[in-house]
């Protein structure tokens, strides 16, 4: 392992564990590919071997990633050290460094049935039916649960991540699997538990894992006993916390999700 990715993942000043819940709002397909198996659908959707249904971490991730890049109109380094990639070392080398978001897979609060619509292929130049096909297909209002795991991540940057996502799925705009332009991935994003993970009640570090790539100092420290201040470089937040878990390697700081994810609102 390199000495530049030594600096990042050295050591953990602060992790902090997102519980998230998706809830379908229009029917969902996350394909499994094609059916194989007498009286399967053509395209089922992925499954556990339960028949919970799934939506794939790497899925989430790529969907947080191209929407921030978007956001920030940008694809470069600022990107890189949000969700890992090659970054420059200060010369003419490049080094790689990993995400420090981990996504989870989201998995379905109950078994799915099997539900499957007929979808019709046209011909463009003909404009004829070309191809009738049946997909399985995750119905409205299924909870989906999953965590996400950000390390060493400046906390006002992933609160920028998750809301910017959140708001764009929550308006329809950034859908979650295949199909989207039949009518299909519309979801909801929610938070149902935020939890920060320090070795003290007042903790500091340096990191570039942050919006523009900077290396920024952030601070971290529980006030009058119900507060967490927040501070990253020149701009601080106190979000209410809801409990406080001291154990023997951590502080457990459980903060209030709403407040979280609306930590850069009015910025």
């Amino acid at each position: 392992m390199s000495s530049q990715q030594v600096e990042y993942f050295k050591a953990y000043h602060l992790l902090v564990r997102l519980n998230a819940e998706i809830v379908t709002v229009s029917p969902l397909r996350v394909g499994a590919g094609k059916g194989t198996d007498i009286g399967e659908p053509d395209l089922p959707i992925l499954r556990l071997n339960d028949g919970r249904a799934v939506i794939p971490g790497s899925s989430l991730k790529g969907i947080f990633r191209s929407t921030v890049a978007r956001i920030l109109n940008k694809n470069s380094e600022d990107i890189y050290y949000l969700f890992g990639g090659k970054v420059s070392n200060g010369g003419n080398q490049e080094v790689s460094i990993g995400s420090p978001l981990i996504f989870d897979d989201f998995i379905s609060d109950h078994v799915i049935p099997s539900l499957e619509r007929s979808h019709i292929k046209i011909n463009p130049k003909s404009g004829g039916v070309q191809h009738l096909f049946q997909v399985e297909y995750v119905p409205n209002n299924v909870k989906f649960y999953g965590n996400i795991l950000a390390r060493n991540l400046a906390p006002l940057t992933l609160g920028y991540i998750v809301s910017a996502v959140k708001a764009l799925m929550d308006q329809r705009i950034v859908k979650v699997g295949g199909f989207k332009s039949r009518g299909y991935g519309a979801v909801s994003f929610s938070l149902k538990e935020v939890s920060f993970l320090v070795p003290s009640k007042s903790s500091s570090f340096k990191t570039r894992f942050t919006r523009n790539g900077n290396e920024t100092e952030v601070k971290i420290e529980i006030v009058d006993g119900n507060k967490l201040k927040v501070t990253e470089g020149s701009t601080t937040k106190e979000i209410p916390v809801k409990a406080v878990d001291e154990k023997p390697l951590f502080v457990n700081i459980k903060v209030d999700p709403e407040s979280f994810i609306n930590l850069n609102f009015g910025d």
